[in-house]
């Protein structure tokens, strides 16, 4: 973030790159595919994580299929009160973090 946009407090990026996937498809079948979409799922924070940067998940609607979305904001090392502050604010404009998913049935049911 320092080299690439000196200039910027966060970074906005995805949280997860995809749909949500069912918790049935997190917890069932065969180890090495579970692996696999728990990797596929950490895929955009992973690095975020493993650097130490400070981050934050943000709800900011519902896909065609009624499954949750999100970005990630990502701070600056040591800058975790500009992160939580500009969360805040996102989520005082908006009503995302207070809706729930629809109960769905089929093969989006989890």
């Amino acid at each position: 973030l320092e080299s690439a946009m000196p200039q910027a407090d966060l970074a906005f990026l995805p949280a997860i790159s995809f749909a949500v996937p069912t918790i049935s498809s997190t917890t069932e079948g065969a180890a090495d595919d579970v692996a696999r979409i728990i990797g596929d799922i950490t895929h955009c924070t992973r690095a975020i994580n493993y650097l130490g940067l400070p981050a934050a998940s943000v709800p900011c609607g519902f896909n065609s299929a009624g499954l949750p979305i999100a970005f990630q904001l990502v701070g600056r090392p040591f800058q975790e009160r500009v992160l939580l502050k500009s969360a805040h604010a996102f989520q005082g404009l908006t009503d995302w973090h207070l809706q729930r998913p629809i109960v769905l049935s089929g093969a989006n049911a989890g």
